[in-house]
């Protein structure tokens, strides 16, 4: 008895089993979905997670209706690699794992062994054709889903820093101007460096003249951290900006007096509200109250 039969006619009877069982393979996935990786189930629609299912499927059967290399990395496939890009960043901001995201797949090629088997238990030789066929299909796409999740993950992760950093630089237009950037926690090369682009970036947008930098919330300010902001004050300068500093503490005070930092190159106040003082005093504004009677 042989075990090897043409990869055509093995092709085109896996092919024709899985048109001829679409809807009961799409049930069977659904359940060992819920078997092999509840946490999908758990965090996902259902009507959401049948949908790309259903969809998966169909994309598979193009493929199998066409005499392709068993072989992911051919053209061909890029529908198909495309749909599971889509799916693995759809789980990635769910916050699925890429273990869970690969059983995806697996669950569907379980799923296939089972039917196989049902339908060629007196057939051996069919029966082994046929999951080799099953294997060497949907193992590569298992092992492509866990490597997709995973930079899909990663970019994620760079957009959320990105966004993190932009909320934490914020510079804020107090009044025509006169721009304030109140800086809270450690200031690293990588944070000086998403300081001075926005600040720039906003100085030449608002076309600002007075810059007021408050660093009450920031804990530790060294000679790097000094600096950084002398950097970013000198380029504001360039741009025709001068800036302010204001909150320093009389901790921090001492400490840049220890070390020797010299800050004589800008202006610094105590607070922020005598460094807005300052500011519109340059523009030859002041804050008058008024007390209705």
């Amino acid at each position: 008895m042989q075990n090897n039969l043409a990869l055509t006619e093995v092709r085109k009877q896996y092919y024709q089993i899985f048109r001829e069982n679409q809807e009961q393979i799409l049930n069977g996935w659904m359940s060992a979905l819920e078997d092999n990786v509840p946490d999908i189930i758990s965090r996902l629609d259902s009507a959401i997670l049948r949908e790309q299912s259903h969809q998966f499927l169909e994309n598979y059967k193009l493929l199998l209706a066409k005499e392709i290399p068993l072989d992911f990395n051919s053209p061909e496939y890029e529908p198909l690699k495309t749909l599971l890009n889509e799916i693995c960043t759809f789980y990635a901001k769910k916050g699925i794992s890429p273990e869970l995201t690969s059983g995806y797949v697996f669950s569907l090629k379980d799923t296939m062994i089972i039917l196989l088997n049902e339908i060629f238990h007196e057939d051996p030789v069919w029966q082994y054709n046929t999951l080799v066929i099953n294997k060497d299909l949907l193992e590569p796409m298992g092992l492509y889903t866990y490597k997709v999740f995973v930079d899909a993950r990663e970019n994620l992760i760079k957009q959320q820093a990105l966004a993190i950093a932009e909320l934490s630089t914020p510079v804020i237009q107090l009044w025509d101007s006169i721009l304030v950037l109140p800086l809270i926690g450690t200031i690293d090369s990588a944070r000086a460096k998403q300081v001075m682009e926005n600040l720039l970036n906003e100085i030449v947008r608002s076309k600002s003249s007075q810059i007021v930098i408050d660093i009450t919330g920031v804990p530790v300010v060294d000679t790097g951290v000094a600096d950084r902001l002398m950097r970013t004050v000198e380029a504001a300068r360039l741009l025709g900006a001068e800036c302010i500093l204001t909150g320093i503490s009389p901790v921090i005070a001492q400490t840049l007096v220890l070390m020797g930092v010299n800050l004589s190159g800008i202006k610094t106040k105590a607070t922020l509200k005598n460094g807005l003082e300052l500011a519109l005093h340059n523009l030859n504004m002041q804050i008058v109250s008024r007390v209705n009677r």
